[in-house]
C-alpha cells in the first residue's frame, strides 16, 4: 500500500531568488492608522505598543518561575506603570536552564498580553486536531484517496441536482423546504470537504469569499473553513522544523509554543521567541502536503475534462490548470516569504499599513518565520469598537489598500481573506 506521507528530503539553506511576477500568497496588511504618535521601537525593532513581559530580580531563587532567581512581573504593575512601554529583559542563565526559563516566560507573556488588551488570551481556544480524518493518517493510500475523491464527487451533485426537482419533495414542494435542504447540503459540502482535507479546504476557502456565485446558505457554512481548520500534531511542526533548519528546536527558539494559535487548509502558526528576544510566529507546512495534491489535482483534472464535454462554451480545464499552479506555489514558502518581502517594501511609505519582517535564517520550503503581529479582524466590530477604533476608517484604509496594490504597484493578494487591524487604539 503506497503511504501518502513519505519523509521529505532536506532542502538546502535559503537565498533570496529572483522575484516573481505579481500575484502570489502574501500576508495580510494591518489596516487602521492611529492618531497616537508611535513609541520609540525597542527589541531589534519589535513595535513597543505590543504588550511585552518584563523580569525583575527574585530574592528567592528557588521561588521563582522558571527557578531562576527572577519573576516575571509586569501584570500586576500599577496602572501607570503598565502604560509605558515595557522591555523584555533577560537573566543571566547556563544554558542548560535556558529553556525551561523561557518556556516560562512564554507562558507569562501570553497573560500579560491577554491583561493588556483586555481580553482572553489570543490562543485561549484549543484548535481541533485532524487525528480523526483520513487523509492525516500515514497508511492512507493513493486508491483509497480516490475513490473517497469521486465518491463525494457523485453524491453531492446527485443532491445538488435534486434541490430544483419539486417531485422529490415528500409532502410537496415550498421555498422553506428548500431552503432547508439547501442549507442541509451546505453543511454536508463543508464535512465531506474537512474529511477530503488540504486541497479541498483551500478551494473551499476560496469559494466562500464568492457571494457572487454561490447561494448564501453555502457561503455561510464555507465561511467556517477560514479560521477552525483542523490542525496537525504538535510533534509533526517541530520534526519539520528540526528537519529543514538543520538544528533541535530549544537551539532555533528561546520559547516555541507546541499549541498552534490557527491553523489553514496548507499549514498552521505557532507563536516563539527568537534567542534574541523578538516575539515571532512560525508557519508549518501540513506533513505529505505535496503527494495529497499531486493525486487530487490528477482527479480534478479528469473531473474538468468530463465537465467540459459537450459544451465549448464551458472552460473547466482551464481553470483546474490555473488553481494547479497557484496551489503548487503556495507550498514554496521561500516563495510566500520574498512576496512578503515586496509587499512590506511596496508600502514602507505609508505608515497605516504593517506587513511583518520575515527572518530568513528560519525560513525553508516548509517553514516561515515571520514578526509577529497581533490584531483584529476588521469583521468583528464590537472588538474593534471596544479597542477604540475608527469602524468607518478601517473600512476606508482597507479598500484604500487593495486599489493601491492593483491599480499602483500592479502586484496584489490573489485571496484578500479578512484582514487585521492592530490592537491598539487610535
Amino acid at each position: 500500500m503506497n503511504s501518502l506521507h513519505g519523509a521529505a528530503r532536506r532542502p538546502a539553506a535559503p537565498r533570496l531568488p529572483p522575484r516573481r511576477p505579481a500575484g502570489a500568497r502574501r500576508p495580510q496588511p494591518v489596516l487602521a492608522r492611529s492618531t497616537a504618535r508611535p513609541p520609540a521601537r525597542t527589541n531589534s525593532g519589535h513595535s513597543a505598543n505590543i504588550p511585552m513581559r518584563t523580569l525583575s530580580p527574585d530574592p528567592s531563587a528557588a521561588g521563582s518561575p522558571a527557578g531562576t532567581g527572577w519573576s516575571a512581573g509586569g501584570a500586576a504593575a500599577p496602572a501607570a506603570a503598565q502604560q509605558q512601554p515595557a522591555v523584555l529583559a533577560r537573566a543571566p542563565l547556563p544554558a542548560s536552564r535556558i529553556a525551561p526559563a523561557a518556556a516560562a516566560e512564554a507562558a507569562a507573556l501570553v497573560g500579560a498580553r491577554a491583561a493588556a488588551s483586555g481580553g482572553a488570551p489570543f490562543d485561549a481556544e484549543p484548535l481541533p486536531l485532524d487525528t480523526d480524518f483520513k487523509w492525516a493518517r500515514d497508511s492512507y493510500s493513493k486508491t483509497q484517496r480516490t475513490a473517497d475523491t469521486w465518491v463525494f464527487f457523485l453524491v453531492f451533485r446527485s443532491r445538488l441536482a435534486l434541490l430544483d426537482q419539486k417531485w422529490s419533495y415528500a409532502g410537496g414542494f415550498s421555498e422553506e423546504k428548500k431552503a432547508e435542504r439547501a442549507r442541509g447540503l451546505a453543511k454536508y459540502l463543508v464535512a465531506s470537504i474537512l474529511d477530503l482535507g488540504p486541497t479541498f479546504i483551500k478551494v473551499g476557502q476560496l469559494s466562500s469569499t464568492r457571494s457572487d456565485l454561490f447561494p448564501p446558505a453555502f457561503v455561510e457554512e464555507l465561511a467556517k473553513l477560514q479560521d477552525r481548520v483542523p490542525a496537525f500534531a504538535a510533534d509533526k511542526a517541530v520534526a519539520i522544523i528540526e528537519k529543514d533548519l538543520g538544528r533541535p528546536i530549544g537551539e532555533l527558539f528561546a520559547s516555541f509554543e507546541r499549541r498552534p494559535i490557527a491553523a489553514a487548509s496548507l499549514g498552521q502558526v505557532h507563536r516563539a521567541v527568537l534567542r534574541t528576544g523578538e516575539e515571532v510566529v512560525v508557519k508549518v507546512q501540513r506533513p505529505g502536503l505535496k503527494q495529497l495534491f499531486d493525486i487530487d489535482l490528477e482527479n480534478l483534472r479528469l473531473l474538468a475534462e468530463q465537465l467540459d464535454r459537450g459544451d465549448e462554451n464551458r472552460d473547466f480545464k482551464g481553470i483546474y490548470q490555473e488553481c494547479a499552479q497557484v496551489l503548487y506555489e503556495e507550498i514554496d514558502y521561500i516563495n510566500e516569504g520574498r512576496n512578503a518581502d515586496r509587499f512590506r517594501r511596496n508600502f514602507r511609505g505609508e505608515p497605516w499599513v504593517r506587513a511583518p519582517v520575515v527572518h530568513w535564517e528560519f525560513c525553508s520550503s516548509r517553514v516561515l518565520t515571520l514578526e509577529y503581529l497581533p490584531g483584529i479582524k476588521i469583521s468583528d466590530k464590537a472588538r474593534l469598537e471596544a479597542a477604540g477604533l475608527d469602524i468607518d476608517l478601517v473600512a476606508r484604509r482597507a479598500t484604500e489598500a487593495y486599489l493601491i496594490q492593483i491599480l499602483r504597484h500592479g502586484f496584489f493578494h490573489l485571496a484578500p481573506q479578512t484582514p487585521r487591524a492592530p490592537k491598539t487604539a487610535p
